[in-house]
């Protein structure tokens, strides 16, 4: 990832941002510490430029209800939520930081080394992520981001 980012070493209400991990097409994802619970945490900030545009309150308002979505599903595969807040007029929401890479990061280390996931492993992958999807479905969430 690009290593200057504006957020980097900041505080972002009780976490400092440490790293970037990731990005989407509404968000980054960066690794931030909780010194006063000494944790790390997956930290997603909505992207400021959506917050200058015309539809801010659309955006603001779908950040709300993805993080409302997630601190009320209860699931072993969907990651869950420590806070959500606003900072110096930046939206973010904390989650659990989970260890490992994802199965993007997975797939092309298999690919590099010219070997193949196991038939058992690909299929308790995509169980997993079957049941989360159907409890995220009985809860009335859609999940329309879904990459490996």
């Amino acid at each position: 990832m690009n290593s200057f980012d504006p957020l980097i070493d900041q505080q972002l209400g009780d976490y400092k941002i440490i790293e970037i991990l990731g990005r989407g097409g509404m968000a980054r994802v960066y690794k931030g510490y909780d010194a006063r619970l000494d944790r790390y945490a997956a930290v997603k900030v909505i992207d400021a430029q959506l917050l200058v545009s015309e539809a801010e309150e659309e955006y603001r308002q779908r950040f709300r209800r993805e993080a409302r979505a997630i601190a009320n599903m209860h699931h072993p595969n969907i990651v869950g939520i420590y806070q959500f807040g606003e900072f110096s007029n930046l939206y973010y929401m904390a989650m659990v930081l989970i260890d490992g890479c994802d199965l993007a990061q997975m797939l092309r280390e298999h690919i590099k080394n010219g070997t193949r996931m196991s038939y058992g492993q690909t299929l308790r992958i995509a169980r997993d992520m079957a049941h989360a999807l159907d409890y995220a479905h009985e809860q009335g969430v859609i999940h329309r981001d879904i990459k490996p």
